[in-house]
């Protein structure tokens, strides 16, 4: 018998710094939004100052089939910039909140690609489904928690936003 673990996690909010991009391979948009991103936290803001970059990197993804997705990846902004952050320099990058949020987490290994996340968000949408847990289907998230450099033991998650009271089934 397989047995899918899941977690049910509430976040408080919490001040992002996020790049968007629409393309028709996720690796082209993350590419683009990671180094828009790493260009603000190197400096290349208003203030000229070099931000630390805290885990997780998180990746908000359109939740469809078509030919081409939007992608938002996002840095949180470590605690000395939650209440003032740097204004950006580029255009394309921004300052937003993530609101007060519970979700619905899956968690997995290896590196992350397009197989993995599909795989994953499969499984932990089919579980919540069989619950009759109800959730937001529009998109979902996936959470990188490892430097490029480390190759072993990584930890990723999906993450689908609940909506209503957090239902569980012990039977799944």
């Amino acid at each position: 018998m397989f047995i899918l673990v899941l977690q049910v996690r509430h976040y408080d909010s919490a001040k992002l710094v996020s790049a968007t991009e629409r393309s028709w391979t996720m690796w082209m948009a993350l590419m683009r939004s990671f180094r828009r991103l790493y260009a603000y936290i190197s400096g290349d803001n208003e203030d000229g100052v070099r931000v630390q970059m805290v885990s997780p990197v998180i990746i908000k993804m359109e939740n469809k089939t078509t030919f081409t997705k939007e992608y938002t990846m996002s840095f949180v902004l470590p605690a000395e910039h939650q209440a003032n952050a740097p204004k950006p320099a580029d255009d394309d990058v921004i300052i937003e909140e993530l609101t007060d949020v519970t979700v619905y987490v899956k968690t997995f290994g290896g590196w992350m690609n397009g197989w993995s996340i599909n795989r994953n968000v499969g499984s932990l949408s089919s579980c919540l489904k069989s619950a009759g847990a109800k959730f937001n289907e529009e998109y979902y998230y996936v959470t990188g928690y490892n430097s490029p450099m480390t190759t072993k033991n990584r930890h990723n998650e999906v993450w689908f936003v609940a909506v209503g009271e957090p239902k569980c089934s012990s039977k799944n």
